[in-house]
């Protein structure tokens, strides 16, 4: 990983780590990559961008880390997390990121965050779709998300409308991660049998 000359300031970076992982069967954090957790690959790496970074769980969730902070909300879903982080933070920016996939690319949060104090959101677009879950966001969205917890709309993709949003392109994307791995969904035990023997076939 290429190194940044400046670590982020004035944005702290906050890991969801309160998903139910219903497809993957267990938590989704403490999957491992040669023998080193998701959770704790993501943390460190983070650390190394950001002054501060969180870890945002149920109550009931994870336990040992020293800097967890527990989800405001009951809903189990990322907005759950997103609102959480805005609610935390005295920044004007957040970096969200899930802990489902602990490939990191430093120069690309680099570029993301270069666009952030212009746009409510910056998130990744690819042939997949959006990528809601690497993506910077304002703490001016929080009224819109205030609003849509109370509406019961939980899905990110109803914040586009209403914000001012920079879609960070597969093309932007393919400069400093040509196969995409940073924005791979893990989500099935098959899924991350493909995904480790991707990575651990590479770090061997």
């Amino acid at each position: 990983m290429i190194k940044s000359n400046h670590m982020i300031k004035d944005c702290y970076a906050y890991i969801l780590a309160g998903g139910r992982s219903l497809r993957m069967g267990r938590n989704k954090a403490f999957l491992d990559i040669n023998g080193v957790t998701f959770l704790d690959l993501i943390n460190k790496s983070l650390k190394s961008i950001f002054e501060q970074v969180y870890i945002v769980t149920k109550k009931d969730g994870l336990s040992g880390y020293c800097n967890i902070i527990y989800d405001l909300l009951t809903q189990y879903s990322p907005l759950s997390g997103i609102y959480t982080a805005l609610m935390h933070t005295d920044n004007d920016v957040v970096f969200i990121k899930a802990c489902d996939n602990p490939i990191i690319s430093e120069p690309m949060i680099m570029e993301m965050f270069s666009y952030a104090l212009n746009y409510d959101i910056v998130v990744p677009k690819a042939f997949d779709g959006f990528h809601p879950l690497f993506a910077f966001y304002s703490k001016k969205i929080l009224p819109f998300v205030k609003e849509m917890v109370l509406q019961n709309n939980f899905k990110i993709i109803s914040l586009y409308d209403k914000v001012n949003v920079k879609f960070y392109e597969e093309r932007d994307i393919k400069k400093f991660d040509p196969e995409l791995m940073t924005l791979r969904n893990i989500n099935t035990p098959d899924e991350y049998q493909k995904f480790k023997s991707i990575i651990e076939g590479v770090s061997a």
